[in-house]
């Protein structure tokens, strides 16, 4: 089915293809500021209390090493911490 619609895509002009997404990513994309301004929250988000426990969590569960944790980040995620 993806493929089915990729090859429809692909075969109109490549001045048509740019024009829609000119016009999809018009009222879609993020200005700059936004952009920033999500930066910055991630970033102050690594000190919040709640963050620093879900990452310590994270590490022993093994995050950033091959196994289940990292096969299954989506599900490990959704999961209330302990304690």
């Amino acid at each position: 089915m993806v493929d089915t619609l990729a090859r429809r895509i692909a075969s109109y002009d490549k001045e048509s293809i740019a024009a829609v997404k000119q016009q999809i990513n018009r009222h879609t994309l993020p200005s700059p500021d936004d952009l920033l301004s999500s930066l910055e929250i991630y970033m102050s988000s690594f000190q919040w209390p709640g963050s620093k426990r879900r990452f310590a969590a994270a590490q022993a569960a093994g995050r950033n090493q091959p196994g289940d944790y990292e096969m299954r980040l989506g599900y490990h995620l959704g999961q209330p911490l302990e304690g």
